[in-house]
């Protein structure tokens, strides 16, 4: 609690105790050039490899937004909305955001359009965190895929991607520097999918998504609690000659 004192008219009023701030409501914008997130995975024994394109087909950088409460007084913190997009590679043509395949070429593919937001329950921050009680959930995303039959051709498909995903274990943080908030978030996680093949047989593809989300909003201004409630005062009266 914080003390407070006033006096006015030449009247003296005793110290009055101020609530304590409730939670406050934090927006942070991602700092795509800390936030990127990668994709590992195999598919039928075979390791999932990025394309011979010039650049790393396996990471994407980040943009978009996350919103949180902040309670200060208990250092608590929860993640409550917002919406995080996948970069395009900026390859000509494509608005994918991650191209690949396996070493034998039978299997390939690539992601465009993902799109996800976080949530937690309250989480002590001080100044760290356990994020493996964070959810990760998918809202849109297109999974493009081409499996090759053993005597050529072969079967390509569509498939939406959403879905709710947990975080593994790893320390996340939000830190002050005297004029904004950094908050940092690991992200581990994996995702199933299963796929069909020209003859109709059915295998897993197992996608593993890492990397690490930053992002950073100004300091808000403390909440406003300039009122007293004053509990006694003292009046002065001046003296007659």
């Amino acid at each position: 609690m914080i003390i407070k004192w006033a006096t006015f008219a030449g009247a003296i009023l005793l110290p009055t105790m101020a609530p304590s701030a409730p939670a406050q409501v934090l927006n942070f914008t991602i700092d795509g050039s800390r936030s990127e997130l990668q994709l590992s995975g195999a598919y039928r024994g075979e390791t999932l490899i990025g394309q011979a394109l010039g650049i790393n087909t396996l990471t994407t950088s980040l943009t978009g937004t996350i919103s949180g409460e902040w309670n200060a007084s208990a250092s608590t913190l929860s993640i409550t909305g917002g919406t995080l997009s996948a970069l395009p590679l900026g390859i000509q043509g494509s608005s994918s955001d991650y191209f690949f395949s396996t070493d034998s070429q039978t299997f390939g593919g690539q992601i465009s359009s993902l799109t996800f937001s976080l949530s937690s329950v309250l989480e002590n921050a001080d100044p760290t965190f356990d994020v493996s009680n964070f959810t990760l959930e998918v809202s849109g995303g297109i999974f493009n895929y081409l499996i090759h039959g053993p005597t050529g051709g072969g079967t390509a498909s569509v498939l939406p991607m959403t879905g709710s995903l947990s975080l593994q274990a790893g320390l996340g943080s939000y830190a002050e520097d005297g004029t904004e908030v950094t908050l940092s978030i690991p992200i581990q996680t994996v995702n199933s999918v299963t796929l069909t093949t020209q003859d109709n047989q059915t295998f897993p593809a197992t996608l593993f998504f890492s990397g690490n989300i930053v992002a950073t909003t100004p300091i808000p201004e403390p909440l406003s609690f300039g009122f007293l409630l004053p509990a006694a005062a003292i009046l002065l009266r001046r003296r007659r000659p």
